[in-house]
């Protein structure tokens, strides 16, 4: 008890002769001062806002809860006096100005607790669209379009890029990488180890790509917890929805000078009665990647892709299967924090599709979805100049269903997975 005694004599001490200083610095009509302190914890409160009702005449508390305020108006017999922080109830003092200098001594303010409207956070695609949206298609894509998903999006806003060379180049979504944001081909996850290490490549062929749609922001929650930094969603050349009348095919020839690489794919679009056969046949080739120091070393790729895929067209549905054949060997530079000389990787991923749609009216629900997909990915990676060798195994199991409306989506999915080493 004496020691709180002589601490807040101390205070008001040192708030008189502040006062007294002050006074004689700046001749004033009237001073007020006190010292703001929590109800609950006498704690002195910091940058407490005190102003005279009605005037622009203010301050703020110091460190120690003390203020002294100053006024220059004879002709006013009384004020009120506001005292504000948040976090705590406003306080209002009806001060009576009978002396020129006056002590306001303790003031308590009561805590309160803050109340925040609720916020509706969903996805309206089609009424509004999101700024952080970027969709990539038709000539918008072909101009960006390179070997890769990330070097193809880093001239965008807000994404940057990650890189063992350019073969396993990752893009980074707001300085998210690896497994917090979602990659996915047609909606689904791509399968691969590639998101859990940085020197593992994304089993996606550029060319069978023909929009890139990235989401940040509230609608990448539909996507999942595995959507923290948002998600990259892929729609393939071929996909079912894309029926043709006639007989269609298209190639795809190029190369890139800074590896030496050549690449080339073939689609067949050929349609029998109700149903549809999509082919495509790809091959792409790299060497070491150039620099302006020289050639990186062990920065070479060679992949292969190919796919079939058969489509039955019903009234108001259709059911589609997809069998897929991924190959790659590529490697990975030397560095002084892995393999001194490199390593050499073989990947293989088989990937069989099903998947079943059905036009619906059921309340505002007018789709109907069942998709299976099933990963069998596997790398091989190989020390150069050693005999070091890992084998990584990888067996994905995903089922989806759901029913969709213009904004609304329902639906359950389960994601079975397999790992194994040797």
């Amino acid at each position: 008890m004496k020691l709180l005694l002589l601490n807040n004599i101390k205070k008001y001490q040192s708030v008189i002769l502040y006062t007294i200083c002050l006074g004689l610095l700046f001749p004033q009509a009237y001073s007020i001062s006190g010292i703001v302190l929590d109800s609950k914890t006498n704690s002195p409160i910091n940058n407490a806002s005190v102003y005279v009702e009605d005037s622009t005449l203010g301050t703020i508390t110091d460190k120690d809860g003390l203020f002294i305020l100053f006024l220059n108006n004879e002709s006013q017999k009384n004020i009120d006096l506001n005292i504000n922080m948040i976090g705590y109830i406003n306080k209002n003092i009806h001060i009576d100005l009978l002396k020129s200098k006056i002590n306001l001594g303790e003031i308590y303010l009561d805590n309160q607790s803050l109340e925040l409207e609720s916020v509706h956070i969903h996805s309206n695609k089609n009424k509004s669209k999101q700024i952080s949206d970027i969709l990539l298609s038709g000539q918008q894509l072909n101009d960006n379009l390179t070997g890769n998903i990330a070097t193809t999006l880093s001239n965008q806003p807000n994404i940057g890029v990650t890189s063992f060379g350019t073969v396993t180049s990752k893009p980074v979504l707001r300085g998210y990488s690896g497994d917090r944001f979602l990659l996915t081909k047609d909606g689904n996850k791509t399968g691969d180890l590639s998101q859990s290490s940085i020197d593992h490549v994304i089993s996606l062929d550029m060319s069978e790509v023909n929009t890139i749609e990235v989401i940040r922001g509230p609608k990448s929650l539909v996507y999942g917890s595995n959507a923290i930094g948002g998600v990259i969603n892929t729609s393939i050349i071929g996909n079912p929805k894309a029926k043709v009348d006639k007989f269609l095919k298209k190639f795809i020839l190029g190369g890139e000078s800074f590896n030496k690489s050549i690449y080339g794919n073939i689609n067949f679009y050929i349609p029998i009665k109700n149903n549809q056969l999509n082919i495509l046949l790809s091959n792409r080739n790299t060497g070491n990647q150039t620099s302006p120091i020289g050639e990186l070393e062990n920065t070479y790729s060679k992949s292969s892709n190919y796919k079939l895929g058969f489509t039955r067209y019903n009234k108001g549905n259709y059911l589609n299967f997809i069998f897929e054949d991924h190959n790659m060997n590529y490697g990975i530079p030397p560095s002084p924090e892995g393999h001194i000389d490199g390593v050499d990787i073989e990947m293989i991923k088989n990937t069989f599709q099903f998947n079943l749609h059905k036009d619906i009216t059921f309340h505002k629900f007018n789709q109907f979805d069942i998709k299976y997909n099933l990963i069998d990915y596997g790398h091989t990676e190989i020390a150069v100049g050693g005999n070091s060798t890992v084998e990584l195994y990888k067996m994905t199991n995903n089922i989806k269903i759901e029913i969709q409306s213009l904004n609304t989506i329902l639906g359950t999915e389960l994601d079975y997975r397999n790992f194994s080493s040797g």
